[in-house]
């Protein structure tokens, strides 16, 4: 797990291609399926605009795609824990898709007091297959 408000060393722009980013950059090695799980985590526990976490959230997953190597299979499930991820203009606000390696994947909301394991389930029972990615 990266604290991506901690990493003040590595010259965000350069890696992501924008100062914003998510809070957190979630990697894992699963037991099955694919060689890296990549999970890009904004937190909100208020009010937000859908259209700055997009882009938070891209900028995760820009990073990831400059440390992860590119010869690895993955899994990417960019993640919204929100205090109020169910509420209708929150989706309307989130169909667009973050992009890892021409991979579109949608953001998967879950509550703040959920586990990320809910989220790769959401992800999982919705996600569309193909390429390196799945």
């Amino acid at each position: 797990m990266i604290n991506m408000d901690r990493i003040a060393t590595i010259d965000m722009e350069d890696m992501s291609g924008s100062r914003k980013r998510c809070d957190y950059l979630y990697l894992c090695t699963p037991t099955s399926g694919v060689d890296v799980v990549i999970i890009p985590i904004e937190l909100k526990g208020g009010a937000f605009q859908s259209a700055e976490v997009v882009q938070q959230l891209q900028g995760g997953a820009n990073v990831a795609d400059a440390i992860v190597p590119s010869d690895v299979s993955f899994r990417l499930v960019p993640v919204l824990a929100s205090r109020f991820p169910q509420r209708r203009h929150v989706w309307r606000g989130l169909r667009k898709r973050v992009v890892f390696r021409e991979e579109h994947r949608a953001i998967t909301p879950i509550q703040c007091d959920e586990r990320l394991t809910t989220a790769l389930e959401k992800a999982r029972t919705r996600s569309v297959g193909g390429g390196t990615g799945s």
